[in-house]
């Protein structure tokens, strides 16, 4: 009998994951003109009743020409997942979600509408944008909210792959090898 326990134990301590939290699962794919970034979100926080947030970190430069949410967890009226552009969030009890990005910086935000929506723990949400290539994947900030009680949203931030960096302009690398390559020749040309 006590072998039977010790067994059903250890066995349940393997199946569970060796972290609470999330896990966050970047794919970026290159397309001809764009890209498409791929997040898959797995809740594995203890404690609550899903997550029902997520917001990427970009520059403002970051253009998105087409997204995905995931659909509810739970179908029912009023419950969705919608995505935006903000730069703070605060909730109907005035606790600040999100707060406002660095200069030049903003929020890609997915959010969950009603408790129906919210991503249980055990469960996945996958979230997907596209973008143009004015910018390059980098890493990126995030932050999940979840929902633990009414107006109650812990906050988990992570590091992830996302639109960074915004790609120079051809004509600004031309203009900046147009001012360096005569300076390089100067150069050359006193030390000889």
């Amino acid at each position: 009998m006590k072998l039977t326990v010790l067994v059903v134990i250890f066995v349940t301590l393997l199946a569970m994951p060796a972290f609470a939290g999330y896990q966050v699962t970047s794919i970026v794919d290159e397309l001809a003109d764009s890209y498409s970034y791929t997040w898959s979100v797995t809740n594995y926080e203890p404690g609550t009743n899903g997550f029902e947030g997520f917001y990427v970190l970009v520059n403002n430069e970051t253009n998105v020409i087409n997204w995905t949410v995931p659909p509810p967890r739970q179908p029912a009226p009023g419950a969705y997942w919608s995505f935006g552009y903000v730069y703070s969030q605060i909730n109907a009890q005035g606790q600040m979600l999100i707060s406002e990005p660095p200069e030049g910086k903003k929020w890609l935000s997915f959010w969950g509408e009603t408790w129906n929506s919210c991503y249980l723990p055990g469960s996945t949400a996958i979230f997907q944008i596209v973008t143009d290539k004015s910018t390059v994947p980098g890493q990126v900030d995030c932050t999940l909210a979840a929902y633990a009680s009414y107006g109650n949203y812990p906050l988990a931030h992570y590091a992830i792959t996302g639109p960074t960096t915004p790609v120079p302009e051809p004509s600004s690398l031309l203009a900046l090898a147009g001012g360096i390559i005569p300076l390089g020749l100067v150069y050359y040309r006193r030390k000889h």
